[in-house]
């Protein structure tokens, strides 16, 4: 059979396909009638369901036969993973409607994809239910399936009142159903929860707007919403599997729900909660979100979907269109990550929303807290305590006509507050081990955070400090310190915090030693470890560490600021207040009125506009 040729989509009409999967047996080849129909015609009205899987690395290899009325057919090529889903869901007597990407938009027509893409949110909207299809089943697919099903049931029998598990003995385990905690059935968890479904652009729309989403590993299932309450009783808890980052991996996701049922899906905010999200083509790590923004209560910046524009005019396009349309330099403040851009030529102020190598992406799910914030909370995430900065007070990002410049170049105002003196090391952060081959791997790492905040003592030159010295706010040094460390988000109200720092303050009341105050903060870093460890309540780290990883510490030179920064910061680096801007900016300038971003900084003491003065902004052209 020759490959199908599709028929021309109507744009005018909103067309789209639809699939209708015919029956057969296991062994028998999958055939599918192929109809077009108006988008308003068959949303809400015809009962069909939506596909949600990954399209997996290998080649498109298997066939799928397609009938397009009695006189035109066809084959399509569809690749291992999305032929093994539909020997799933293809039942043996009845035929089932659908839609599915990879066959009811062609894959060869960009034209097409411009087309479709912008459709996405409201064909999976509409459609009665989607069914999200993880892979091929293991030994893990029952015992994972069934543990949701028990912690469910538990927290039905737990009630409202959650008790701590560090108060809870086997036995109270037992009578809310659980099994133990040395049983596996919570590793086979974790094993679902790693899945490659849980970390792809596309899926968090195909979800967020479900009416219904069943999860299949294999022929085991659940409901979507099961398996997010499941493991929201399960964080509770603090059950002891739970410390490894991999159990937030469906958290982002529930997050995303709320955000666009209550209207807060602004564009900046989607593209950062999920910029560690996969995507094959980069494009995609815009256009997956874009349909999301459209039930935002207030209007977003407009992107065009086109999939012959190449990534960096895409980028570029995104940041002006961003910064331009919210008054706000917000998007300059990315969470921090420990790799460069794999773009050529992208501009230091373009992020650079590409997916990095699918082996340091899984590397960086294993790390505590490595889903990291931007410090201006771009995300809307609700993760800090303290007031929302504002380091340039109340002004507004107006930028300039941009005619006036050449280059993708972007126009600002402000002004140097210091020049960077010092940074210590980056630090990495924790990885957390699934198994006991990986455990040197955390040992090492333990090791090397102690290493990291030792360097930064010595960037706060700490080991001079004689108990009278003054930060230049007035504070003491050693006060500057620890709530650079914490970047300023600490409440006196906070109990966890609260014990931590007067644990803090204690080892200072003897003879200050070189390595005893990192050895508090590294231990007190791994207080979300310890405390599983010893089943103690553990401080809320978890949370802080998003603000910290893959940050450096600095001294300034004049007036010996301290600050957590992202980037590659250099001594002689300046850090600027800029116009619309909620944080300070680390800035390298190589000629006059020039300069290349590094990353954004908490500094201490000016983050609430006590170093910012108007009258002293200038223009800066970052390129």
């Amino acid at each position: 059979m020759e490959d199908f040729e599709y028929s021309r989509l109507s744009l005018a009409e909103n067309e789209i396909r639809l699939i209708t999967l015919l029956p057969g047996r296991k062994t028998d080849q999958i055939k599918c009638e192929i109809v077009s129909r108006a988008l308003e015609e068959i949303t809400d009205n015809t009962a069909y369901e939506t596909l949600s899987y990954c399209w997996g690395p290998l080649d498109a290899t298997m066939k799928v036969h397609i009938y397009d009325g009695p006189l035109r057919m066809g084959s399509v090529w569809v690749k291992p993973n999305l032929h093994a889903a539909l020997l799933v869901f293809r039942r043996e007597k009845e035929p089932r409607k659908m839609w599915i990407d990879a066959i009811c938009i062609d894959q060869m027509s960009d034209e097409e994809k411009n087309m479709q893409v912008p459709l996405m949110r409201r064909i999976y909207e509409g459609a009665s239910g989607v069914l999200i299809w993880l892979g091929e089943g293991s030994k893990d697919s029952d015992p994972a399936t069934s543990l949701i099903r028990k912690l469910n049931k538990a927290a039905t029998i737990a009630g409202p009142t959650i008790t701590n598990i560090n108060v809870m003995s086997s036995q109270d385990l037992t009578k809310l159903g659980l099994p133990p905690l040395s049983s596996r059935d919570y590793s086979s968890l974790l094993s679902l929860l790693e899945s490659k479904w849980f970390f792809r652009a596309w899926v968090v729309q195909e979800v967020t707007v479900a009416k219904k989403a069943t999860l299949f590993w294999g022929t085991s299932s659940t409901e979507l919403n099961d398996l997010i309450s499941g493991m929201d009783f399960a964080l509770k808890l603090h059950l002891v599997f739970t410390i490894h980052p991999i159990a937030n991996s469906v958290l982002p996701i529930a997050v995303e729900v709320t955000a666009y049922r209550s209207g807060r899906c602004t564009l900046l905010g989607v593209l950062l909660r999920h910029r560690r999200s996969q995507a094959t083509n980069p494009l995609d790590k815009v256009y997956a979100f874009i349909g999301l923004t459209e039930n935002c209560t207030e209007p977003q910046a407009k992107i065009q979907v086109d999939y012959k524009q190449d990534v960096r005019t895409v980028y570029i396009d995104v940041a002006r269109k961003v910064a331009a349309h919210d008054k706000s330099l917000d998007i300059l403040s990315l969470p921090a990550l420990p790799l460069g851009s794999g773009i050529d030529s992208l501009p230091s102020w373009v992020p650079d929303w590409s997916t990095p190598t699918e082996e340091s992406a899984k590397q960086l799910r294993h790390i505590v807290g490595g889903e990291t914030n931007s410090l201006a909370n771009g995300e809307e995430a609700n993760y800090r305590i303290s007031e929302p900065f504002c380091a340039t007070q109340t002004t507004l990002y107006t930028g300039a006509p941009l005619s006036s410049y050449e280059g993708a170049v972007l126009a600002t105002r402000g002004h140097i507050v210091d020049t960077v003196a010092a940074a210590g090391d980056l630090f990495e952060g924790l990885y957390i081990a699934k198994n006991i081959r990986s455990v040197m791997r955390t040992v090492r790492g333990i090791l090397r955070m102690r290493r990291t905040v030792s360097s930064w003592e010595d960037v706060a030159e700490l080991h001079t400090h004689d108990g009278n010295d003054k930060y230049v706010s007035g504070e003491d040094t050693m006060d500057a310190f620890w709530q650079t460390l914490a970047t300023g988000n600490f409440s006196e109200r906070n109990k966890d915090e609260l014990r931590l720092m007067y644990g803090y303050r204690r080892t200072r009341t003897h003879k200050i030693r070189r390595p005893s105050l990192a050895q508090a903060f590294f231990v007190a870093s791994l207080l979300p470890v310890v405390s599983q460890i010893f089943k103690q309540p553990r401080a809320d780290l978890l949370t802080q560490s998003r603000y910290l990883l893959f940050r450096r510490m600095i001294r300034t030179e004049g007036k010996k600021y301290l600050g957590l920064v992202s980037g590659d910061v250099r001594r002689g680096d300046e850090v600027w207040l800029l116009e619309g801007s909620k944080i300070p900016l680390i800035i390298n300038r190589q000629r006059e009125g020039y300069g290349r971003l590094i990353g954004d900084a908490y500094i201490h003491g000016i983050m609430y506009g006590e170093a910012f003065r108007i009258d002293d902004c200038e223009d800066l052209i970052l390129e």
